[in-house]
């Protein structure tokens, strides 16, 4: 039923595509996370970052609150920035109305999972979650298609004018979007990508840029606030790389933090933003004593797979060791799989654990933290991520 559900929101982009248009598109990104480009993207990483800290700042010692709006806006920007080449301040509170999209559409998709009878489009038509998904599908989508109808305009006048390509991209050291890259391979393919062709990888790299990278920030930021010793060993990591200096974050930076990276995919294994997949079985296979018949739709429960005894020896402890060279090299190389796995393994992977640790580490060089809440008490919510329903709810401090 999501899958459907999804399909309507993204279109045939690359998260529901068929085999074939799947690898067509993916052939086409790709380069798009070529680490020459990504390197390009740390500016807006760092702007955006250093924004988040400066809204954080008023409660410095002065008690707790919800982090996870102000990472959830974080995230947003960035992406948007990235994908699209638009600023939306909505750490500036100017994204109101895409947010309440987003948000609105994951709890319609989650009681349309809740209730049986929902499952049957004849029956699902007829519902008023059904009229309420179908207007917010529609304002997602018109404000994609505005942007890139926009854009489209933008570059046309552009060429017109025979504007070279550097020059088109100033101010933004050639960073191309996403976007950009999509329509110039569409200028120079046999057949043109149409708007909406477009639209649905845009929509595609929207949600899952922005939703699932706060979560994870969220869920590790919490862990870190429950581990003091955790959190010491981060501060001397970081002091040992920036030492007082508050300068952006640098490639070079990224590739020193390795324990920070291990704090990160932590988070990730213990609550990974994307706790189930699913695929379909091409051919016959054998699992133990089963035979699972080609055709057949699975899921793959990922967050008990990561808490598996069987591969980590403290299963439902954060313990960031796990993450420790020589433990990886003995576990299963699809025993840790929050970016999925195989040929369909999440393209933007890299992108993605450069964002957050740039994040991070702009975060825990200016504030020390505390979780004021256990597990239970953060009730997680599994809607279209595995997002925290309370929280996390923390207390910081100046370093």
């Amino acid at each position: 039923m999501w899958y459907s559900f999804l399909e309507a929101w993204l279109g045939t982009g690359l998260l529901t595509a068929s085999g074939e248009k799947w690898s067509v598109w993916r052939k086409i990104l790709t380069p798009a996370f070529h680490f020459s480009i990504l390197e390009k993207f740390l500016e807006v990483f760092n702007r955006n970052a250093s924004i988040l800290v400066q809204k954080v700042e008023s409660y410095v010692d002065v008690g707790e609150f919800n982090l996870y709006p102000y990472l959830y806006n974080c995230t947003l920007d960035i992406i948007c920035e990235a994908t699209m080449g638009v600023k939306i301040n909505a750490q500036n509170g100017e994204a109101q109305k895409y947010i309440e999209c987003v948000h609105g559409i994951s709890e319609c998709v989650t009681k349309r999972m809740l209730n049986f009878l929902y499952f049957f489009d004849i029956v699902y038509r007829f519902t008023s979650f059904y009229r309420t998904e179908s207007k917010l599908l529609k304002d997602l989508h018109d404000m994609s298609r505005n942007i890139i109808r926009e854009r489209v305009k933008e570059r046309k006048t552009l060429n017109e004018k025979n504007v070279s390509e550097s020059e088109m991209y100033e101010g933004r050291k050639e960073r191309k979007a996403f976007l950009d890259i999509l329509l110039d391979v569409s200028d120079k393919s046999e057949k043109a990508f149409s708007i909406a062709d477009i639209r649905e990888q845009v929509d595609t790299f929207m949600f899952e840029g922005h939703d699932t990278t706060s979560v994870g920030l969220a869920w590790t930021i919490y862990f870190v606030g429950r581990n003091p010793h955790v959190q010491e060993k981060i501060f001397e990591e970081l002091d040992s790389v920036f030492g007082s200096s508050d300068r952006p974050v640098n490639m070079n930076d990224l590739a020193n933090l390795k324990y920070l990276e291990c704090v990160f995919r932590e988070g990730l294994r213990l609550f990974p933003p994307v706790p189930v997949l699913s695929r379909v079985i091409e051919e016959d296979i054998m699992i133990g004593d089963y035979e699972i018949p080609a055709g057949t739709f699975v899921f793959i429960n990922i967050m008990s797979l990561h808490r598996s005894p069987k591969y980590y020896a403290n299963p439902d402890k954060f313990d960031p060791s796990h993450f420790d060279l020589d433990e990886v090299k003995k576990r299963h190389p699809f025993a840790y799989i929050p970016f999925s796995a195989g040929s369909r393994n999440c393209i933007g992977q890299r992108y993605a654990l450069m964002k957050e640790k740039t994040i991070l580490s702009t975060f825990f060089r200016k504030y020390k933290v505390e979780s004021v809440q256990n597990e239970e008490e953060l009730q997680p919510n599994v809607e279209l991520v595995l997002r925290p329903g309370r929280g996390p709810v923390v207390k910081i401090q100046r370093r």
